[in-house]
């Protein structure tokens, strides 16, 4: 029998022992199984960050995977935690938004977890509810009497693209530990403004302009600005051999503008550069 697979995103860090706390959770008795960190090293409180890292992985796991997310997790009530099922996947996390972030859609059903009220588990719900609860999901207890319905479910809407007939205008979403960026443009939405045509991507903070789509890093030259779409197909600024965001002072939430050809530039009205 193959063993269950149990992720973990969270802003705990690895400085102190509370990832190896959650870890001993699943090292005492029961059914093993495989833990996989896909990043401990989120900003603190930052849902949008952890939920950028856990989007672009949840789907490479094999069905029935529990999925623990633990940012900005600590609250007064025990009732702002919650268990979903979408996909075949499990997601356990706290009630503030992070699923609709994550999966394209409404999940199969969404379950309040109850039954952790002490006081000692609300102090650590990543150890003391999540890790808990995934526990027995792995070891195939009955977890009926730990759920019930939620009926104030969070959600929280993703920054979509502001488009028109010559120009897109997305965001920084993330930056990574190379120091690339990651915009919210996808390739679909780039090839079906761009039609073909000429473009000029410009970033807040630098005069520099990329007007080319790169296979990869290798076509570049060192230092010089490039973009290419990403493996989520998503569209990614880097330099080569060194780190974009402290280059030009990226922040999360800058602008990233691409104008294209026969662009009436009169009328824009930016001053966004």
């Amino acid at each position: 029998m193959n063993k269950r697979v149990v992720t973990f995103t969270s802003d705990l860090g690895k400085r102190d022992y509370y990832l190896a706390a959650v870890k001993s959770v699943f090292l005492n008795g029961g059914n093993a199984c495989d833990f996989v960190e896909i990043s401990n090293e989120v900003s603190a409180f930052n849902v949008f960050e952890g939920t950028f890292n856990l989007r672009n992985s949840y789907h490479l796991f094999p069905p029935q995977t529990i999925h623990i997310f633990s940012v900005f997790s600590v609250s007064d009530s025990v009732s702002k935690h919650v268990l979903a099922l979408y996909n075949n996947h499990y997601f356990i996390g706290p009630n503030n938004g992070f699923l609709s972030l994550v999966i394209p859609e409404k999940p199969t059903w969404v379950k309040k977890i109850i039954g952790f009220e002490a006081e000692q588990n609300l102090l650590f719900p990543s150890k003391n509810i999540y890790a808990e609860l995934a526990k027995k999901i792995i070891n195939g207890e009955n977890i009926d009497d730990f759920l019930t319905d939620e009926e104030d479910f969070v959600e929280l809407s993703a920054i979509n693209p502001r488009v028109n007939e010559h120009e897109i205008n997305g965001i920084v979403i993330y930056a990574d530990s190379f120091g690339n960026i990651h915009s919210n443009i996808h390739k679909s939405l780039f090839e079906e403004v761009a039609k073909g045509r000429a473009f000029e991507l410009r970033l807040r903070g630098t005069k520099e302009k990329i007007t080319k789509i790169h296979p990869h890093y290798r076509k570049v030259n060192s230092t010089e600005l490039m973009c290419f779409f990403n493996s989520t197909g998503y569209l990614e600024i880097a330099v080569r051999g060194d780190k974009v965001n402290k280059l030009f002072a990226i922040r999360l939430n800058d602008p990233i503008r691409i104008e294209f050809e026969n662009n009436d530039t009169t009328s824009s009205g930016s001053t966004l550069f």
